[in-house]
């Protein structure tokens, strides 16, 4: 961390202990553990991380006692989830209830990949390791759109939602198609109150710092709902040079430099910004 230029880090978890295929009791016991190691993480080294933690959604009751645990017993920062559950989209109206627990916390859910689970397509991706590289990207347009086209971004509108390592050059195509498809298509508006482009105002992003986009979206929509990871210790990632990379970026404001590299990601976890 003090090598690349932070003062404070996510703890996001290895995705593999996390499946949600296994007993529902199995899932939470998972769960419990890797909770409380991450709390054990966050007492040693106060104001050093920012603990995520994981809930067995394979079965709601045990995965609202879990996140209930995390967040008033061990003090985690936010609940992290995939982006389907057993092929089931996330607008699911068995993960309502669950929705409802997080957003009464009053912490924010991050949706992340997991690249040996259910991907859309996920058969024909293996010839090239191509999950990692189209599979999250997809999985994610589709649960924008279903949690935005559903109306569970209405129904919860105080929840925020994070979608990390997907980057952000996609967000002004999507939010154009999703836009064209709420005039087009009248079932599209059936449980929808508000437009594509205001649900967007609830969705937080994360990307590296050598996005070739940043500079035009940051221009299109700003960079208040944008975030930088390094993606450490995985070899795609931008480490040790994520902060030295993105103040050498072209393009961007002093503001946009100053939300990228802490003030989104502290208005997203609740934490005073430092």
């Amino acid at each position: 961390m003090a090598q690349d230029g932070f003062d404070m880090q996510v703890l996001i978890p290895n995705n593999a202990p996390f499946y949600y295929d296994v007993d529902g009791a199995m899932g939470a016991s998972v769960s419990r553990s890797f909770n409380k190691s991450i709390a054990r993480i966050l007492t040693r080294y106060p104001n050093k991380f920012i603990g995520v933690a994981t809930a067995p959604l394979q079965n709601i009751r045990l995965a609202i006692a879990e996140t209930e645990y995390a967040i008033k017993e061990l003090g985690l920062h936010a609940v992290i989830i995939y982006q389907n559950v057993n092929r089931q989209d996330l607008d699911s109206e068995f993960l309502w209830p669950f929705y409802e627990c997080v957003e009464g916390l009053g912490v924010p859910l991050l949706v992340h990949g997991v690249d040996s689970g259910p991907l859309l397509g996920v058969g024909r991706y293996a010839r090239f390791n191509l999950d990692v590289c189209l599979g999250f990207p997809f999985e994610v347009f589709t649960a924008i759109s279903s949690l935005i086209f559903s109306g569970v971004v209405d129904r919860f509108s105080n929840l925020r939602w994070g979608f990390f390592e997907v980057g952000v050059g996609f967000i002004p195509w999507l939010m154009d198609r999703l836009e064209t498809t709420y005039d087009a298509r009248p079932t599209a508006r059936e449980k929808a109150r508000r437009r594509p482009k205001e649900c967007f105002g609830n969705f937080y992003f994360s990307l590296g710092a050598d996005d070739s986009t940043l500079p035009d979206v940051a221009k299109r929509i700003g960079t208040k709902r944008m975030m930088i990871g390094s993606d450490y210790p995985h070899p795609d990632g931008t480490f040790p040079n994520t902060v030295q990379m993105l103040r050498a970026r072209a393009g961007l404001t002093n503001q946009d430099i100053d939300n990228l590299l802490g003030g989104t990601a502290a208005e997203f976890f609740g934490l005073q910004h430092l």
